[in-house]
């Protein structure tokens, strides 16, 4: 063979190679940015995101003590015994879900707790690659979760307008950190959630609960970036280092109504943190929840508003690219979007419900909530396929 032959199949040959490799290189991050490639879109991808669990092994995870984690909650008054297990048949992405069925007892409550064999952890001790948190980093705790049909009804706007499902946190200090509490430096916090029965919900949690252990029902206890320091009402820590997230210990989910039938089952999945890069209104908007039903193409979106700002409207927007890209003037205006608070102080809960809203043909719905005395609002994006 002459030397330009050589060099022609020696140039073939390496093209090939090349474009190969491309192509290898451009799947690898298809799957990265969208589980279960294709039209799979039930976990979107944000670029510091870290999965806490998906229940995809099909072994049941465990804490460091050996316990269920999660594991059912039972006293004299509440919780109740519930069968844990895999589900491969019902599920938002990859390969199962967790399912839980209450067979008796008072309310639905599995609880996380962070245990060791000698002491107490925090949530991020519990990540498949936990070397990898970043702290100060993820301020958004995101969670799929399958109310029962038979479980607490959701709330509609009206003067009582709360929730269905709550979920506890309890936060401590790291600097010194005492390994035998869950908040030494911190407290306990509840999150009130509004999920749609007999249909997957993804739920966004920031750090602005709902109500602190102690407070009147009526009292709002504001956005909490840091916890445990003193600007924040807790104490150890220093100014802007450790956020909620990272001082997040024990948690667990409580229905809101005691349970009277039976048995009723609920799921979990797709269970993450993520840094959310632009700045929302954390103050404002807080605990949102969406469900979209595409046999009716209803879309129900639920929030909660401070407790103090009884008067102050939202309004919604919505739109099929990020709208934090898009800017908040091209976004659509949802139908009967603006949004009045429909009761006052702690029932601070906002619905809408629509099913006027065309979400066929896309894979993602972007949807944008803002009060309206501000400049700011927050977003969740929610994969419709």
């Amino acid at each position: 063979m002459d030397k330009t032959k050589r060099f022609n199949t020696w140039w073939v040959t390496l093209t090939s190679f090349v474009l190969i490799a491309v192509i290898v290189a451009v799947s690898v991050i298809a799957v990265i940015h969208n589980k279960g490639g294709g039209d799979d879109n039930s976990s979107i991808h944000y670029e510091k995101m870290m999965v806490f669990q998906n229940f995809d092994d099909p072994t049941l995870p465990v804490n460091m003590a050996g316990s269920g984690y999660p594991r059912a909650y039972s006293s004299s008054t509440e919780g109740g015994p519930l069968d844990i297990s895999i589900d491969t048949s019902k599920k938002v992405a990859g390969e199962s879900s967790l399912k839980l069925t209450m067979t008796s007892g008072f309310t639905f409550y599995p609880q996380w707790n962070p245990y060791k064999s000698v002491g107490r952890g925090f949530a991020r001790d519990y990540f498949p690659n936990p070397q990898e948190w970043e702290f100060n980093t993820y301020n958004r705790f995101q969670f799929w979760f399958f109310m029962a049909e038979n479980g607490s009804p959701e709330r509609y706007p009206g003067p009582s307008s709360m929730s269905n499902i709550y979920m506890g946190t309890y936060v401590k200090r790291i600097t010194n950190p005492d390994n035998f509490s869950d908040e030494t430096g911190g407290g306990h916090y509840y999150h009130s959630f509004n999920a749609l029965r007999g249909q997957w919900s993804m739920c966004v949690m920031n750090s602005h609960p709902d109500h602190r252990r102690g407070d009147s029902g009526s009292v709002d206890p504001g956005n909490l970036p840091y916890p445990t320091t003193s600007e924040f009402g807790g104490s150890g820590d220093p100014a802007e280092t450790y956020n909620y997230f990272d001082t997040l210990t024990r948690f667990y989910f409580q229905e809101s109504n005691g349970a009277t039938e039976f048995p009723r089952t609920y799921w979990f999945d797709e269970m993450a943190f993520y840094q959310e890069p632009a700045p929302e209104n954390d103050d404002q908007v807080y605990s949102i929840c969406v469900s979209v039903t595409p046999e009716t193409n209803r879309l129900f979106l639920t929030w909660r508003r401070p407790k103090d700002e009884n008067n102050i409207k939202h309004e919604v927007r919505y739109a099929f690219s990020d709208i934090h890209k898009l800017g908040w003037n091209n976004a659509t205006a949802a139908p009967d979007g603006i949004i009045t608070p429909p009761g006052w102080q702690g029932y601070n809960g906002m619905v809408y419900d629509t099913t006027d809203i065309n979400m066929k043909g896309h894979s993602v719905i972007y949807l944008a909530i803002k009060p309206q005395n501000s400049d700011i609002f927050s977003q969740v994006a929610f994969p419709l396929k």
